[in-house]
């Protein structure tokens, strides 16, 4: 664009802004933090075990009492903690 002396300030500045072609500072993959996304990998293998064990106790093949046992209550409240944690961690 070509920038007048009739332009107010503001109008030079995006007549400049429009000018230069847009760069990316860095890449968007390099601004991610692999650790969230691995945090959020094993929260998804561990959800994956806790249904399978789930739906075994469903069909009757094992016996765990998953709404009154301190170690299935404690194991699920990690899993759906980890979600959130680790989406938030890789961002």
């Amino acid at each position: 664009m070509i920038i007048t002396s009739n332009m107010s300030k503001s109008a030079k500045a995006i007549s400049r802004a429009a000018s230069r072609p847009i760069m990316p500072q860095e890449p968007i993959l390099a601004r991610r933090f692999i650790g969230g996304d691995i945090a959020c990998g094993v929260a998804s293998a561990q959800a994956f075990i806790y249904c399978f064990i789930f739906d075994l106790n469903y069909v009757g093949v094992v016996s765990f009492d998953f709404n009154n046992d301190l170690l299935w209550l404690g194991f699920r409240a990690f899993i759906v903690s980890s979600f959130p944690y680790g989406s938030g961690w890789g961002r």
